[in-house]
């Protein structure tokens, strides 16, 4: 693996995979939603989308026809924190595959009629994502944890903030947020590291440093509830609370955690809840992981009549891992579990790109797999129930509920 940096501040990833005919190559930005004025939420995501409306002195077509050529696959996608182009394709066609991610986060057309027609698909967008109960619980849980904060808000923004975006806030916005600063350019599978470094220098080197990125916004957390009433047969909740962020050294403790809570069949929850009671046909444990703060929670959706017992199950699993802390059996289970899932996605080059570009996004480092490995291998049952006993108990649970919520439960803390 090697890494670099250029002078004006961008970073370089690459790392060959012996036995790949193909590579992935993605740029990864750090701009998210949580770096979004109020005014203008979603204009990141937004972004995202326009730039492939005409980017690199080519249309939208020409960019589809171009990848289509060469047999690749362009996508993109947005988070809380930053942004990701990625290009999965033959090792041979890494020149156009560079020349194709850079068109797009240097040279975007953001033309004032492509502004307009995109506006359209993604108000869509938004509305569809208010129609999907499972996802709007997760937007109303973390609106709940961290209110007030950008980091509270969907990544989608609202109709009423995406129609502020015209052309010219749209150009503003991607000059100060699209600067080299920012970018982690990786490639992964079959690619020569002296030819990806000459690209890299080729697209990238002489574009200015810009703005310097903006501080985190300041974050705080609060315990609350609320419910939404919404058509359905199932109530859909989450309930969880403020958790690590990234770089704290009991990142392997937490993902152990989540595993045991409910990562899977074996998990707890899964078995209690919808093996054994029938509770339920989905319940699940979860982490979300930021620069500087983080969250755990748990979310399933049953019937109405379900709701409290499903809740009080929850809360007593979770409390009994910290407390009693996992059986010796229970994480060796998970740490191979952990494990597999992790060495199985590294097994493809785009697994590998991720893991390298969202490392630099999250920890501002590239971390060796096997360092992360060692990471979680090194966990114990009292490391695991140390951890769980610094998370807040039921009472201070943060809960989201969506769906047929009568007024018998709709306090539902």
């Amino acid at each position: 693996m090697e890494v670099f940096r250029l002078g004006n501040g961008l970073t370089g990833v690459c790392a060959p995979m012996p036995g790949f005919a193909s590579l992935a190559l993605g740029v990864w930005v750090r701009t998210g939603s949580r770096h979004e004025p109020a005014r203008w939420a979603g204009i990141t995501h937004f972004l995202e989308h326009l730039v492939f409306k005409g980017a690199g002195g080519r249309s939208a077509r020409e960019i589809a026809e171009w990848m289509d050529a060469i047999g690749a696959d362009l996508n993109a996608y947005t988070t809380k924190e930053h942004t990701a182009f990625t290009v999965r394709c033959m090792g041979r066609h890494l020149p156009d595959a560079m020349e194709a991610l850079a068109g797009l986060v240097l040279r975007p057309a953001l033309a004032r009629i492509d502004v307009e027609r995109e506006r359209r698909v993604v108000l869509d967008e938004i509305r569809l994502a208010l129609d999907a109960p499972d996802d709007r619980v997760h937007d109303l849980f973390e609106s709940l944890l961290w209110s007030g904060s950008p980091l509270g808000r969907p990544v989608l923004g609202t109709e009423e903030t995406l129609r502020a975006v015209g052309s010219r806030v749209a150009r503003s916005y991607f000059e100060r947020a699209y600067t080299p600063q920012r970018m982690v350019v990786v490639a992964a599978g079959n690619v020569d590291p002296a030819s990806f470094r000459a690209l890299v220098h080729r697209h990238f080197a002489a574009v200015s440093p810009g703005q310097s990125p903006d501080p985190e916004p300041a974050l705080e957390s609060e315990s609350s509830t609320s419910v939404v009433r919404d058509a359905g047969k199932d109530v859909h909740v989450v309930v969880g609370t403020e958790a690590l962020r990234a770089a704290d050294p009991r990142w392997a403790e937490q993902e152990l955690w989540v595993l045991m809570l409910g990562g899977g069949p074996a998990s707890r929850l899964f078995q209690e809840l919808r093996e054994e009671r029938g509770l339920c046909y989905s319940v699940y444990a979860f982490a979300l992981t930021y620069r500087d703060t983080g969250a755990v929670g748990v979310y399933t959706a049953c019937p109405p009549r379900h709701v409290r017992l499903a809740l009080d199950l929850i809360g007593d699993h979770w409390q009994r891992l910290a407390g009693d802390g996992p059986g010796a059996q229970e994480l060796e289970r998970a740490k191979e579990q952990w494990e597999s899932g992790f060495r199985m996605g590294l097994e493809q080059p785009s697994g590998m790109a991720q893991h390298l570009g969202e490392g630099l996004m999250l920890l501002d480092r590239v971390e060796e797999p096997e360092d992360t490995v060692r990471r979680v291998r090194r966990a114990t049952v009292a490391s695991v129930r140390a951890y769980a006993s610094t998370l807040a108990p039921r009472a201070r649970w943060t809960l989201a509920g969506v769906g047929p919520i009568s007024r018998r439960v709709r306090s539902l803390a």
